[in-house]
């Protein structure tokens, strides 16, 4: 199965089938600011909080197929159905980065 990216973005994109421009999965990626439990929230700006983000891949039905934790740029785990893998298990002591 060959699917290719609808946009550029692969973070937020569609895969889709070449062939026929089916759409086989939806690939949607959401960040989250989580700020320090001692700052005042209305002086905190965005640059002074944790950023995480969480993709999320869906299949055509809307079913959620898989899942990919980040911490800032670095993606922490994946989740595949009901497994869940950290990336050192994954890539070893040494964690992959997507820029």
């Amino acid at each position: 199965m060959l699917l290719k990216f609808s946009k550029s973005d692969i973070l937020d994109s569609s895969l889709v089938y070449p062939e026929t421009g089916a759409l086989g999965f939806t690939i949607l990626t959401r960040s989250h600011f989580i700020h320090g439990g001692e700052k005042d929230s209305d002086t905190e700006s965005e640059s002074e909080a944790t950023v995480t983000r969480r993709t999320t891949i869906v299949d055509k039905r809307g079913v959620t197929v898989a899942e990919i934790g980040w911490d800032g740029r670095r993606p922490v785990e994946v989740i595949i159905g009901k497994d869940k893998v950290t990336v050192k298990e994954m890539f070893g002591p040494q964690s992959a980065i997507l820029s």
